[in-house]
């Protein structure tokens, strides 16, 4: 069940997170572990591939060790340029006498990820053998599933926020059921952060765990599920977890429309700006990644922050209200019987209009059902009666924003906002008889999307062989500003380019 909050460890980010915190971080010191299975890696694997996780340097995927289900041999995985550990199902071990007690959903494997990732990143050598390359120190690990979604602009503000030298664990809280075998309410009955949502984990919290984690690989095989297991193992070793709410358990739709979760999940609300949700189906990926990132020339713009943020205000040309929640819907409600009519169901297309000395513009549009009410309503007067109810066609919504104030003053840069909704609704028009709606929309000046470099993940540049010293992922490091001319290698020398840090054939000396 979900935990009541307060208390300690609560975390309420009842505001807006600062774009930097007190201890800076970006997603090269991050390492992601994500949890996936034979079934999805080559679908669910490829698909997070190609959105969120390559915003990711450093990236595991960790799978079981199945079989194909004909009895023939296992699938090849599919070549994502970052390393694949295998997990064997054994439900027993030499010198154990208590067995495995669940297989399904990989429950046993979480314990042993996360003991995987401790080794490989968060070791005295571990970390002497990153500083000899010239790599980002590993700070943070982020563990997920492989259908979760993170908007990484968000987590590495989140993680800023804490201090990577002390034990943090954080995700969004729950509190074991007291059904569970081993459970002793009072006594033994761990909070716990729901590992579809993700859990983080900071480079001391994962050095003061990794003593503790072979005696829990041994001890704790009840009927408990992986994130509850990770939790009590971190319990043991002191590390207390920190609620933090943004980390969203299910997925926008079922948050937002109150939908009933699927069997086993609790329903939860929406704290902005989020951070990650879970249950997200391939649709929702796409949707969440065209929310969060608009790319444009070479570059991209970070929505990560304004994702679902909503603003409403009286249409121009009808008595009702225009309200939108940015990236999900656009809506017109009236006092006509029908109530609330959406507009904008899905978000088709973002675009960039303008330039630095007219403005830039971001284009939402958006498409919805069909227009048959709404034409007959908003023109009633005008249409013939007999045509009430006909189809006139597809219902849409277009959204303009602009940084600045409604009166069009500009700005742009990270910050906090100063009103409890970064968003303006400035103007909104019918259009199309009544089957389009129009919005402009203004963005805090200090909440403007900032216009960012696209990084080449794994792609580096060093002063010697195997270090990383002149270029991280594409981009220049400062100390290396002005002092080297930086060659690209020959195309290739270039065939992957994508990934975490191992392979040493993405290392350039010059």
């Amino acid at each position: 069940r979900e935990e009541d909050g307060g208390g300690d460890g609560g975390d309420s980010d009842g505001g807006w997170l600062e774009a930097v915190g007190p201890h800076p971080v970006n997603m090269s010191n991050v390492v992601v572990g994500l949890m996936t299975c034979d079934r999805f890696l080559p679908t669910r694997g490829a698909a997070l591939r190609d959105t969120w996780l390559s915003r990711a340097r450093r990236v595991l995927y960790f799978s079981d060790d199945a079989f194909a289900s004909d009895g023939g041999p296992r699938r090849e995985p599919p070549a994502f340029g970052a390393p694949l550990v295998r997990h064997a199902f054994a439900p027993t071990r030499p010198g154990e006498t208590v067995p495995e007690r669940i297989y399904s959903g990989g429950n046993w494997r979480a314990v042993p990820i996360l003991r995987s990732v401790a080794e490989a990143f968060f070791t005295a050598d571990a970390a002497a053998r990153l500083a000899a390359q010239g790599e980002p120190a590993a700070e943070w690990a982020f563990l997920a599933d492989d259908d979760s979604f993170v908007i990484t602009s968000q987590l590495t503000a989140t993680l800023s926020r804490y201090d990577p030298s002390k034990p943090h664990y954080l995700g969004y809280a729950f509190l074991a059921a007291p059904h569970l075998e081993g459970v002793i309410k009072g006594k033994r009955q761990p909070k716990f952060a729901n590992g579809g949502a993700g859990l983080a984990l900071s480079r001391a919290g994962m050095a003061q765990v990794l003593p503790h984690l072979a005696a829990c690989e041994h001890a704790y095989k009840w009927n408990w599920p992986g994130d509850v297991r990770t939790a009590q193992c971190l319990l043991d070793a002191g590390v207390q977890l920190t609620w933090v709410r943004s980390f969203h358990s299910e997925s926008p739709p079922t948050i937002l429309e109150k939908a009933k979760p699927p069997p086993g999940s609790v329903a939860v609300g929406l704290t902005l700006p989020p951070v990650s949700f879970h249950h997200v189906d391939p649709e929702w990926l796409s949707r969440l990644e065209a929310m969060s990132v608009v790319r444009h020339g070479g570059m991209y713009y970070d929505f990560g922050h304004l994702v679902l943020q909503p603003c409403a205000g009286r249409v121009e040309n009808n008595r009702g209200t225009a309200s939108l929640v940015l990236g999900y819907s656009v809506s017109l409600s009236s006092s006509s019987p029908s109530g609330d009519d959406r507009f904008g169901e899905r978000l088709e297309t973002v675009s960039v209009e303008g330039d630095a000395a007219s403005g830039i513009a971001f284009v939402q549009r958006y498409a919805g059902g069909d227009c048959r009410e709404v034409a007959g309503r908003v023109d009633a007067g005008s249409r013939d009666p007999a045509r009430y109810g006909e189809l006139y066609g597809g219902r849409t919504a277009t959204v303009r924003l602009r940084c600045g104030s409604c009166g069009g003053g500009g700005g742009g840069g990270g910050g906090v906002a100063s009103s409890p909704s970064p968003l303006t609704l400035c103007s909104s028009a019918l259009e199309r008889g009544g089957c389009s709606l129009a919005l402009e929309v203004a963005i805090a000046p200090a909440l403007c999307p900032r216009r960012q470099r696209l990084r080449r993940i794994g792609l580096d540049v060093g002063t010697g062989a195997g270090k990383a010293d002149v270029v991280v992922d594409g981009v220049a490091t400062r100390r290396s500003r002005g002092r080297h001319a930086v060659r690209t290698p020959p195309p290739a020398r270039l065939s992957h380019v994508r990934g975490s840090f191992w392979p040493e054939d993405r290392r350039f000396a010059i």
